[in-house]
């Protein structure tokens, strides 16, 4: 089974050796299948709460509403009451989009100074400026673009179906019109938020941007980074767009004055972190997900040695799945780990530098590989016992990353560098809103009415992990 998963082609994207240049391989999408994992979804806790229908509307039709009793007949009763049953159906009503057209014209007050517009201000409903769009609109076309993944020529399919006829052209500005006005008010404010977090999860993806080339003044698109920022205690995040760099620079900047945890892959501009002299306030956390991936590449190679690895890895999976079903806070999580990962730790370091001693185990590539990179790891792959809020994996910021590839996928490119620094910042709001169970619609509606009139502590609270509190 080990060996019939499924490889992820991330892999390709990272220089990877001996935990010094380290593949990235997405270990959420791809996790070992094993009987006891198979065990352990069988007894995963469920909610207990019945499925739910969610409507807009709910009208009840009362019996002496809508029925009128022919002459000599009667209701069927049982217990002396009206025997009555309930019937449901369910409608859907199309959305229109209405256009409103307004005479307007100057007026001259009797100061004979003064020109006023005759179109009262409760009316100049356009969201923002030079964008004839209104809060509704804007949200609806965002939710298309970035909660369902829909590609701007497939929005603009839609609008037209719908009655709403605009040129690619005239979309695709008004559609930019809208995320910089958002970036200008939100964007430093969703940072600094981050920022302030003391544990972090980081992780970064390549996507394709269109680059004008100064020589030839043609297009072309090249690969770029993005980066993310994961707050998951708070349910918040930031994704990152730095001109597509993925260089060591867009991380330290980001966590200037960050004081905490960081849980990060292998890759290379992590290992700054581990110097304590340069950056004594950061404690850096690496990813046990990534360390057995190593080891299941290598079974084909060895596989009783790997075999008891990743066997002995899965122990401190399952712990971590105790402290989860138990559900502890995060210090009664942290005095579980002390207790019961500590010694398995201690038993894996054991057994892996012994392998690292056989010349002819090492003498195979992959072997080699793995057994250095944990052994290279090793005391970020084990800070993670010594703060219960810390993850054993990278695996929830690697999951963040899916609404950035499903967009991608449908989307193929992005046109330009500040539309994808206007598509990082926006998927920020739309996977805050997923992750607080914010209805999208709902909230962008609400933001692109008020984000006007909005001071320091409004352009907090409007966030998505501090919407729901709002009153």
């Amino acid at each position: 089974m080990l060996n019939n998963r499924n490889v992820d082609e991330r892999a390709s994207e990272k220089d990877g050796f001996d935990g010094k240049q380290v593949d990235d391989i997405s270990s959420t999408r791809n996790n070992t299948v094993s009987d006891k994992n198979e065990k352990r979804k069988r007894i995963r806790p469920t909610s207990g709460e019945s499925e739910k229908q969610f409507v807009n509307e709910t009208i009840t039709h009362k019996l002496e509403d809508y029925h009128k009793l022919p002459d000599g007949a009667h209701y069927i009763t049982r217990n002396g009451k009206t025997d009555i049953v309930l019937y449901e159906y369910i409608e859907y009503l199309p959305a229109r989009v209405v256009k409103h057209v307004y005479e307007v014209a100057r007026v001259a007050m009797a100061d004979g100074q003064t020109i006023e517009s005759s179109l009262p201000e409760n009316l100049k409903m356009a969201a923002v400026e030079g964008c004839p769009f209104t809060a509704g609109m804007l949200a609806f076309i965002y939710c298309e673009k970035y909660a369902y993944h829909s590609s701007i020529n497939t929005v603009k399919k839609k609008l037209r179906d719908l009655g709403a006829v605009f040129s690619k052209s005239a979309l695709n500005r008004y559609y930019h019109k809208g995320i910089d006005a958002l970036v200008a008010c939100l964007a430093d404010t969703l940072h600094e938020e981050t920022r302030k977090s003391d544990y972090l999860m980081i992780d970064e993806t390549c996507e394709l941007v269109a680059e004008l080339d100064k020589d030839t003044g043609k297009i072309r698109y090249k690969k770029k980074y993005l980066w993310a920022f994961f707050d998951k205690v708070r349910n918040i995040i930031s994704y990152i767009y730095e001109k597509g760099s993925r260089a060591r620079k867009v991380v330290l900047d980001f966590l200037k004055g960050f004081c905490g945890c960081i849980s990060t892959d292998g890759y290379v501009v992590y290992k700054i972190f581990d110097d304590a002299e340069k950056h004594p306030d950061i404690t850096h956390v690496g990813c046990w997900a990534h360390a057995r991936r190593y080891f299941v590449d290598a079974l084909e190679c060895d596989r009783k040695n790997c075999m008891d690895v990743i066997e002995t890895i899965a122990e401190l999976f399952d712990i971590e799945y105790t402290c989860k079903i138990a559900k502890m806070n995060f210090t009664e999580r942290k005095i579980e780990r002390q207790s019961n990962s500590v010694p398995v730790l201690t038993r894996l370091y054991g057994m892996v530098h012994t392998m690292s001693k056989d010349v002819v185990l090492m003498a195979n590539t992959l072997m080699a590989k793995a057994v250095n990179y944990l052994l290279n790891q090793w005391q970020n792959l084990f800070n993670y016992i010594m703060d219960g809020r810390v993850e054993i994996s990278n695996n929830m910021v690697e999951q963040r990353m899916k609404t950035i590839k499903l967009a991608m996928k449908n989307c193929q490119n992005i046109g330009s560098e500040k539309a994808a620094e206007g598509h990082a910042f926006m998927h920020s709001l739309f996977e805050g809103c997923s992750l607080n169970k914010i209805r999208p619609m709902e909230y962008f509606t609400n933001l692109y009415s008020i984000y006007k009139t909005l001071d320091d502590v409004g352009k907090v609270n409007i966030l998505p992990c501090y919407y729901h509190n709002m009153s």
